[in-house]
């Protein structure tokens, strides 16, 4: 079953989801594209989700964090 995706607010990304069980994150950006990235906390999700900007607060905290590893995903 794939998980469910919720449309955010931002100019960069689309939608997000959220899978505390594997903690992973699930991006879908505007462009192209959807992402895994782990290992990423509940906790950090709703920071996320609280942020004013989710596309800043993604780059700040996610892009430049070398802990977290993005995998596509393919053949949606």
């Amino acid at each position: 079953m794939a998980m469910q995706l919720t449309l955010v607010e931002s100019s960069n990304i689309e939608a997000v989801g959220y899978d505390k069980k594997k903690l992973t994150l699930t991006v879908k950006f505007w462009r192209g594209g959807i992402y895994n990235y782990t290992p990423f906390t509940e906790s950090a999700y709703q920071d996320f989700l609280r942020s004013e900007s989710l596309g800043s607060w993604f780059y700040k905290n996610v892009k430049s964090n070398n802990l977290i590893t993005a995998t596509k995903v393919e053949g949606l």
